[in-house]
């Protein structure tokens, strides 16, 4: 399991790092309002970009909905933070009540068709906080078996 230390904390989300695999986990404490989303995404987003991030998990169970326009935002700050990153996978938690309040694929294949270039980031959505912790370390443990080789 990643060693996560969390960086910044307050009523709406958690977000931790671990140094080792370059994780970013974001976990949304309670469902936050367009005026409290976006501030605190972007502030996750400058610091993955900052800490030259690899891998993104984002706990979104508590984010009941968002508005289209945040989800447009959402798509446009991801292609921003991703673009000439290192990022390899972006994933995200949500329970079934949210996964059809957000159309995420429409957000992700937007950056995938938009944003990335040459790059070569996954993404996917978990309803089981495991399933998407094994997700992102099945590429790290591929990624330690390639070096060792």
């Amino acid at each position: 399991m990643p060693q996560l230390e969390v960086i910044i904390q307050d009523e709406f989300l958690k977000i931790s790092w671990d140094e080792q695999i370059k994780l970013i986990y974001l976990e949304w404490l309670q469902h936050p309002i367009s005026e409290a989303f976006r501030p605190r995404l972007q502030k996750a987003a400058e610091l993955a970009k900052e800490k030259q991030c690899h891998y993104w998990l984002s706990d979104s169970q508590a984010v009941h909905y968002l508005e289209f326009a945040d989800q447009n935002w959402l798509a446009y700050e991801i292609g921003y933070m991703l673009y000439n990153s290192d990022m390899k996978r972006l994933a995200r938690i949500t329970t079934i009540e949210s996964f059809s309040l957000v159309d995420i694929n429409r957000v992700f294949n937007y950056v995938r068709n938009n944003c990335l270039g040459s790059a070569k980031v996954e993404f996917d959505e978990f309803l089981d906080k495991q399933e998407a912790f094994n997700w992102i370390l099945s590429d790290v443990d591929q990624l330690a078996v390639t070096i060792k080789r």
